[in-house]
């Protein structure tokens, strides 16, 4: 008798798989907030109440070019005792001051000035330059007066195209005081002024400084200074200036002298 086939169950349903787990996702953080926030405008800075100082430069300088025409360097054509600047050489300064207010009558000012002589570099291939201290000195002023102290020109009113100064034209190392005021004339203001000036200097030549070698049993020699003189001076300056007014002649008078004073020359 034939057997039957056996009956065969369908499959259980299978269960789906289970999606991949997805990485934590970090707590949201609140936006930072600033310590400041940045400026809308530009900082000031703090200030010294009263101070109006400031720094200046100035300079002043001529380049001679010139030549003989005939492959030759130029020379000066002066044919006077004082010529005009424009046939002088070569020459440079270079200043640098400093000026402070502290007050609506309290002034001072730190001038330093140094002088370029020739020949320059690009003329005559020489990096050794001749350099000078015109000016190093402090300066203060308070009201009408005024003082200074150091080393300077001390120079007053000139003939500037002959380069010629005819009265106060000195180099020295002193002190000096002045008064400057105005006197109401009407509508004008006449200026008056007195100016004094103490000072001394040592120049390096023959007349006021002297060495001489002398033997010496220990060394065979040594240099000892034989005269060693210092020139003192002094001026004194009035000066009145006529102010005419605007499209009128003005006028300055200047009243000058000077006292110097040099040791017999012993040493």
């Amino acid at each position: 008798m034939p057997l039957a086939a056996p009956t065969q169950q369908p499959p259980a349903p299978t269960q789906p798989a289970a999606a991949p787990a997805q990485p934590a996702q970090p707590p949201e953080l609140a936006p930072s907030t600033p310590i400041a926030a940045p400026p809308t405008a530009a900082i000031p800075l703090p200030t010294v109440p009263g101070d109006t100082g400031r720094f200046e430069f100035g300079s002043y300088g001529r380049v001679q070019v010139a030549s003989d025409g005939r492959g030759g360097t130029g020379r000066s054509a002066n044919i006077v005792a004082h010529g005009d600047r424009i046939d002088e050489d070569s020459y440079a300064e270079l200043e640098l001051r400093r000026e402070d207010q502290f007050a609506p009558n309290v002034t001072s000012r730190v001038v330093a000035t140094l002088a370029l002589f020739p020949p320059f570099f690009h003329f005559s291939g020489d990096a050794t330059q001749a350099i000078a201290v015109r000016n190093l000195y402090a300066q203060g002023t308070y009201g009408d007066w005024t003082l200074w102290v150091g080393s300077r020109m001390y120079r007053g009113d000139d003939i500037y195209l002959l380069d010629y100064w005819p009265l106060d034209n000195e180099n020295t190392v002193g002190f000096g005081v002045s008064y400057h005021t105005q006197i109401a004339r009407g509508e004008r203001r006449d200026g008056f002024e007195v100016a004094l000036h103490g000072g001394e200097n040592r120049l390096d030549n023959m007349f006021q400084y002297q060495t001489v070698d002398v033997p010496n049993p220990a060394q065979g020699d040594e240099t000892i200074v034989e005269l060693n003189r210092q020139r003192l001076s002094a001026s004194l300056g009035i000066s009145y200036l006529y102010d005419g007014g605007p499209g009128n002649l003005s006028a300055k008078a200047k009243l000058f002298t000077q006292l110097q004073h040099i040791g017999p020359g012993t040493e």
